[in-house]
């Protein structure tokens, strides 16, 4: 293949990853064009947050991502040949590059940073475990990709899983997803995220209440999240102890308030 036909095609397929590739993610995540100031601005001090200017962030960025190419591309193309090598920029790029930078980048604050972080994870791990729920006296065996317990209204990156969840109403609100395609999974998380699980399948999503959750993996092992900590086990157990914390806070604050 003429070589100036190959670079034309690269440069196509990856101006359309850019433009619709890059337009999906910032849907999803829930992020696009504003006026709000990034840390750059808002933290400014001369030395590690500085605000920079368009061209110079795209070339940190082009450095970053691009800058081990001229060694490793050679090494791989007379190691596998130049195909693998080709797509393996392409791909790469697009989909494991491009995603892990704009996932680090600054403009993803709050919200966007979380669902970034979680989308990767699911992107780039293994989803999809046999367990065993257990709510209260219902017991339940699937291939589940999520369990979520919710005990309140508003948890990581701002998502509101279930609306109605209070921490004073006496239950777990637990959310079930049943196993599906990595693909089929991201279009289903922004509706999770936002708390319109009543909108999404209900052959996929399911929402009950109980005072006891047990999860026992029948396969593999169980990664438990608790407030940005990951825990690794067989089973687990979560409870509600009733009247066992107190919170002081000054008067008129409401724990089950509303406001972001």
């Amino acid at each position: 293949m003429n070589t100036l036909v190959l670079l034309l095609i690269c440069i196509a397929i990856l101006a359309c990853g850019y433009i619709f590739y890059g337009r999906w993610l910032c849907k999803q995540w829930g992020v696009g064009e504003n006026d709000e100031p990034t840390p750059a601005h808002t933290l400014e001090d001369g030395v590690d947050y500085v605000p920079a200017k368009a061209p110079v962030l795209m070339g940190h960025h082009f450095s970053s991502i691009a800058g081990a190419g001229p060694i490793t591309g050679p090494i791989g193309a007379a190691i596998f040949g130049w195909v693998p090598v080709v797509l393996w920029v392409l791909v790469g790029g697009i989909f494991f590059g491009g995603v892990h930078d704009f996932g680090a980048s600054p403009m993803l604050t709050g919200r966007g940073s979380y669902l970034a972080s979680v989308a990767a994870n699911f992107l780039f791990r293994k989803i999809g475990r046999r367990w065993r729920v257990t709510l209260d006296d219902e017991v339940i065996e699937d291939t589940f990709a999520l369990v979520s317990m919710c005990n309140g209204r508003y948890y990581g990156g701002g998502s509101t899983p279930v609306p109605e969840a209070r921490m004073t109403d006496g239950v777990l609100h637990t959310v079930l997803v049943k196993n599906v395609s990595k693909a089929r999974f991201a279009t289903l998380f922004g509706g999770y995220s936002a708390g319109d699980y009543k909108k999404l399948p209900q052959d996929i999503i399911r929402v009950s209440t109980a005072k006891v959750v047990r999860i026992e993996a029948l396969e593999g092992d169980l990664t438990t999240c608790l407030d940005g900590e990951s825990l690794h086990s067989q089973c687990v157990t979560l409870k509600l102890a009733d009247k066992k914390v107190n919170f002081f806070a000054p008067k008129g604050c409401d724990p089950d308030a509303t406001a972001r």
